[in-house]
């Protein structure tokens, strides 16, 4: 087993000590891969994380995606090892961001559709799954989404890929509709979109 295990022969001699001190080494050893193996084996399921977080949220940093499962950095970093072949690296500001290759294929794709209005509902993860939200939240707009910090995500009016006011819906019946508040002042575009989609959820 030592030789196996290590790459070491037994001492020499038939003593006891001899046979004791091979067993223990053995075991030392044996003990030392198990241990490096199931921490392995533990990490493999953070590697499919990182890599499914960064399909669905990237360009994201590796500290947005510590703060959204709750993992400590070293694991994540863990993780990212396993995973960084799968994804694309770029440097923005000087902070590396990831994502599936296949992302900026697909914004160019959708292009137009990103740009529009949209009605998000509360806690969707476009503000939700990041730490750093500064890139669609103006921090200063902040405190308009979850009023105090108190946890509770409000539904967003998003505008060319930023949020740019809040929403609900008000009354009964035919008199259902949504009211929206802006950060500041609405486009015509945006009240347009608004209205029609107050309209059309009616």
């Amino acid at each position: 087993m030592a030789t196996t295990c290590c790459g070491t022969w037994p001492s020499g001699g038939s003593s006891a000590s001899a046979r004791r001190r091979t067993v223990s080494s053995a075991s030392s050893c044996w003990t030392s891969g198990s241990r490096r193996h199931a921490a392995s084996s533990a990490r493999r399921p953070w590697g499919e994380w990182v890599l499914r977080y960064f399909r669905g949220h990237g360009p994201a940093t590796l500290k947005d995606f510590a703060w959204w499962t709750k993992l400590t950095v070293a694991d994540a970093r863990a993780g990212l090892g396993l995973a960084r072949p799968h994804l694309e690296s770029v440097e923005v500001d000087g902070v590396e961001h990831l994502m599936d290759p296949a992302t900026p294929d697909l914004l160019a794709e959708h292009r137009r559709a990103a740009r529009g209005v949209h009605l998000l509902p509360a806690f969707d993860e476009m503000i939700l799954g990041y730490r750093d939200r500064s890139a669609t939240l103006p921090p200063e707009h902040a405190d308009r989404i979850v009023p105090g910090g108190n946890g509770i995500f409000r539904p967003t009016v998003v505008a060319d890929g930023r949020a740019v006011g809040t929403w609900r819906r008000v009354g009964t019946g035919a008199r259902r509709k949504i009211e929206a508040e802006p950060f500041t002042m609405f486009t015509r575009t945006v009240e347009a979109a608004v209205a029609r989609a107050g309209a059309a959820g009616r």
